[in-house]
């Protein structure tokens, strides 16, 4: 498999997560069906929820597949993504959580972000 890598800017809206979507299945439409599914999926809901915790900044994506064949991503904005999921975190009975515990081997947050590996 060859290295593929995805980098978008974003611009926070109706259209973001099919747009980002997209460009990922492009890139990555040799990772296999299961594994492409599940990316999609995760970009997918952290792009929304980008897009519902706020509108003005816009929305990082960067995905890539590391020498391990890992496929990792980051999603940042202006930092209000990354503490609503935290915010969720404290009280987790939210579906998002639980679709991206469903499709990443491991996702977290820092201040401006949310990162994840699936």
């Amino acid at each position: 498999m060859t290295q593929s890598e995805v980098n978008l800017e974003l611009t926070p809206g109706l259209d973001a997560s099919g747009t980002a979507r997209a460009a990922i299945t492009e890139e990555f439409g040799d990772l296999g069906e299961d594994r492409l599914v599940d990316l999609r999926l995760a970009v997918a809901s952290l792009v929304t929820n980008s897009v519902r915790a706020q509108r003005e900044a816009p929305i990082q994506v960067h995905i890539w597949m590391n020498a391990d064949e890992q496929v990792r991503g980051e999603v940042a904005d202006d930092g209000s993504g990354a503490e609503s999921l935290r915010r969720r975190q404290r009280n987790p009975n939210g579906s998002q959580l639980r679709v991206l515990d469903a499709v990443t081997s491991d996702w977290g947050t820092s201040e401006d972000l949310t990162w994840f590996v699936v």
